[in-house]
């Protein structure tokens, strides 16, 4: 737990993913564990936990947190520190809309506290998991890859040729790492290709 404390984002990353688990079976606010009795609720929330080890490139935790906002299960407030994730790890021009234009996650997405983002405003959830399963696929991590490609796949029909070149591109980079899942999306992407 200090190892996560002093800023280790794969500690960040087990410890999220246990408070996670834990949340499901008790309350939270009951945990008294003798190594973590100084820290506060809001150190311990998954989402902060996972935030902190994405900012220093956790593929895991970009991958999580990126499937996390596409099921808009973020708050307002984590959209926000999301952004600044994003912009920490691709400044300057990367993702267009967001340097020039930030996405105000704050003014329209509902802040009910925990309710989640309103539907209208499913956009905004689905482009920061792209945007964070973009930086997971490019650290390696293949269920960001399989997510992008999946994403390519689901969000227009019919697809253009860019978006069967980047599902077929992310689902070739998860099967040479020998994720089955993958290699049976690429056949059978290949076999709709070739009829």
């Amino acid at each position: 737990a200090e190892g996560a404390r002093s800023g280790d984002d794969v500690a960040q990353f087990v410890l999220a993913s246990a408070m996670e688990s834990l949340s499901f079976y008790c309350d939270t606010n009951d945990i008294s564990f003798n190594d973590i009795q100084t820290w506060s609720l809001q150190e311990l929330h998954p989402h902060n936990l996972l935030i902190n080890s994405a900012i220093q490139g956790n593929a895991d935790a970009l991958t999580r947190l990126g499937t996390l906002c596409r099921e808009r299960e973020m708050s307002s407030g984590h959209g926000k520190m999301i952004e600044e994730v994003l912009m920490k790890l691709r400044p300057a021009g990367a993702y267009g809309r967001l340097d020039s234009d930030p996405l105000e996650l704050g003014d329209i997405m509902d802040d009910d506290g925990g309710g989640g983002p309103a539907s209208e405003d499913v956009y905004c959830w689905r482009l920061l998991a792209r945007m964070l399963w973009f930086e997971a696929a490019l650290r390696g991590n293949s269920s960001a890859q399989i997510a992008l490609a999946d994403e390519a796949i689901e969000s227009t029909f019919p697809q253009t040729a860019e978006e069967l070149l980047m599902a077929k591109t992310f689902y070739t980079l998860a099967a040479q790492q020998g994720d089955d899942a993958a290699r049976a999306a690429l056949s059978n992407m290949e076999k709709l290709m070739r009829s």
